[in-house]
């Protein structure tokens, strides 16, 4: 399934020529990845500065590809290397964009790094009173942003209620990739329900800003930042615009209305971000999107006592 003839650097082009919508150029020595005209508006010019390392970072993506659906399999038979290539370039930045290997090599990282395998069935986080909060990492559909997600979900008195998940990633440098908190496809939300809503407004309790961002999504935040800080993780990016997502909403009527669509999610995100800033005081937004790259760059204080999710329960 992940095999390929010939030279890598001639069958990753070969796939992404024909079935990713690129060009590839050579001009002046100088390699160019360039999207198709009519999508050059959402797609980046990739430059291949080396071809050398462009094919090592291949051969190990291939690799780390390799032992990770030998052991988690999840695919079907169209999840084949050209699926795959194709979709490193689904779930690239702009700022990714400019560093080819760096990007791939970071890629192949999330599928080796094995934090969290401890969670590979439900596990308690914490009980308070008669709430308890568990979490469960769960394989993810291939050719999505990242390998896994965490499930989280609240127990009051042998009923149980989910929260909304984390789609999440790791570098070899312990930097965590932040892509979504969201209420996942084909999972049951209990959201009106009046005991769950109880205990989750909870958290609104002595806020006076951002009250406008959703109470679930701060409480799985919160409770995702504190496994980061258990495995002293202090980092995190957030990515600002990937094409996959572009491409979903891309024929909602209009290009205009793709742009509305996507910015509401990235403002909606960023509005979580500043509400986790301004209530707890171990999480910091370092950098915006577009101000160094195009991520948002958040640093978590390890070192600060550990913030109780429901104090006011107390």
């Amino acid at each position: 399934m992940f095999d390929f003839s010939g030279n890598i650097i001639d069958y990753f082009f070969d796939c992404i020529d024909r079935f990713g919508k690129y060009n590839i150029l050579n001009e002046d020595g100088v390699i160019k990845i360039k999207p198709q005209y009519n999508q050059e508006f959402f797609k980046p010019t990739i430059i291949v500065k080396d071809l050398d390392k462009l094919s090592d970072a291949l051969i190990n993506y291939v690799f780390a590809l390799r032992k990770f659906y030998t052991s988690n399999r999840n695919l079907k038979f169209y999840h084949n290397l050209s699926f795959f290539f194709n979709n490193l370039f689904f779930n690239m930045t702009s700022s990714d964009a400019e560093d080819l290997v760096k990007y791939i090599n970071n890629r192949s990282y999330f599928f080796s790094n094995n934090h969290f395998d401890e969670f590979n069935c439900y596990k308690l986080l914490s009980k308070i009173y008669d709430t308890e909060f568990y979490v469960k990492r769960v394989l993810e559909n291939p050719g999505l942003e990242t390998p896994f997600v965490l499930e989280f979900k609240m127990k009051i008195d042998n009923l149980e209620y989910s929260l909304p998940l984390v789609r999440y990633a790791f570098d070899e440098e312990n930097t965590c990739y932040l892509f979504a908190i969201q209420f996942g496809r084909e999972r049951e939300y209990n959201v009106q329900d009046i005991r769950y809503k109880q205990i989750i407004n909870k958290i609104n309790s002595g806020v006076s800003n951002f009250r406008n961002v959703s109470p679930s999504f701060v409480m799985t935040f919160r409770l995702f930042l504190n496994i980061l800080k258990s495995y002293n993780v202090d980092k995190i990016r957030v990515p600002d615009f990937l094409y996959g997502r572009y491409k979903k909403y891309y024929h909602a009527e209009s290009t205009y209305k793709s742009d509305q669509i996507l910015s509401r999610i990235l403002d909606n995100f960023i509005l979580l971000m500043q509400r986790m800033e301004y209530q707890f005081p171990d999480f910091k937004i370092e950098y915006y999107p577009n101000e160094i790259d195009s991520y948002t760059h958040i640093t978590l204080n390890i070192v600060e006592g550990e913030e109780k999710i429901l104090k006011k329960y107390k």
